[in-house]
Parts: structure tokens; C-alpha cells; sequence
């Protein structure tokens, strides 16, 4: 009970440790783009691999409201409602020791490149070419949302 307990504080306290300072939201950088998105992915990474372990280890893993409320510093509310909440109640499981797979923005030395495919005031698609044996684009949509550059 206390193991629980101890990772969910964890979870907490390094999603909190994760959240910028504010940025010039009508001047971002691809560079600042570029790492909004490693943040996400890293803390997308973190939140569901520490679910899944809480899981493995016979424990219940947060309440996806929880896991939310930590997700909403990096991530837009559109992911989070259409995609994320049933990845984390349905497919985390089937994921398992393979969730870092899905964020691989996260190490920024699988980064062989990104380019802008589109700018506009409140929203940026960035296209990435990762990967080290088996090289993948990953298209990712930032948009300005209450002040602060998201993943869509």
C-alpha cells in the first residue's frame, strides 16, 4: 500500500517539476518547438509507463482524471479526450514494457531531423525524421492554447 502511495507521489511531483516557464507564445522558436514536443512525449512516456508498472505490480494505477490533469501541461485537450483517455483505460496493458516506443521525441538523439510543414499564429505542424535502425516520419501538431504551446 505505502510502494502505491510512494509512486503516485512520485508521478505527481515529476509531472510538476515538468512545467516551463512561461514563453513568448507569439515568438516561438522551432528550437522551442521542438523541445515543447520532446516534453510531451517524455512526459507521456513517464505517466503511462509508471501506470502500467503500478499495474505489474498488482496495484491500481490513477484515476484517468488524475493522469489528465498531468498530461494538460504538455498536451491539448483534444488528444487527451479523443485518443489518450482510451489508450490509458483500454490498450495500456497491450502496450506494456513498449509505451517509450510511442513517444520517441523523448530522446532527442533518435532525432535525424524536423522540418515546419506549416506556421500559423496558433499553430505549427513540425515533421520529424527519427529513428535508429528503422528511420519513421512523425508529423506533430503544436496549437497555442490558453497561453501555452501544446501537442494536438
Amino acid at each position: 500500500m505505502y510502494k502505491r502511495i510512494l509512486i503516485v507521489i512520485c508521478l505527481l511531483f515529476l509531472a510538476g517539476c515538468r512545467v516551463a516557464p512561461e514563453r513568448d507564445t507569439l515568438h516561438i522558436t522551432v528550437e522551442q518547438a521542438v523541445v515543447v514536443a520532446g516534453e510531451a512525449h517524455a512526459l507521456a512516456s513517464e505517466i503511462f509507463g509508471g501506470a502500467f508498472l503500478l499495474e505489474v505490480e498488482g496495484d491500481e494505477k490513477p484515476a484517468w482524471e488524475d493522469v489528465r490533469a498531468m498530461l494538460s501541461e504538455r498536451w491539448a485537450d483534444d488528444i487527451l479526450d479523443n485518443s489518450f483517455e482510451d489508450f490509458y483505460n483500454l490498450y495500456l496493458w497491450e502496450w506494456g514494457y513498449e509505451i517509450a516506443s510511442i513517444f520517441p521525441l523523448q530522446y532527442t538523439e533518435l532525432i535525424v531531423e524536423y522540418n515546419i510543414v506549416e506556421w500559423e499564429d496558433e499553430r505549427i505542424l513540425l515533421k520529424f525524421v527519427v529513428g535508429l535502425y528503422q528511420i519513421e516520419e512523425i508529423y506533430v501538431e503544436l496549437i497555442l492554447e490558453e497561453g501555452r504551446w501544446l501537442l494536438n
